[in-house]
């Protein structure tokens, strides 16, 4: 996850609204899930 990426999120979350702002999550949690997931099951290899 890069910063440019958070940033972004913490400049429009304000302006979101709920529903939004929990389906980002969601997606996000999602997205770092597989990709623990995936680094587990290859050994930690890239």
């Amino acid at each position: 996850m890069n910063k440019s990426y958070v940033c972004t999120c913490l400049i429009v979350c304000p302006f979101l609204n709920e529903e939004t702002i929990i389906t980002l999550a969601l997606h996000i949690v999602r997205s770092l899930y597989q990709e623990s997931l995936f680094f587990i099951q290859h050994g930690g290899d890239r």
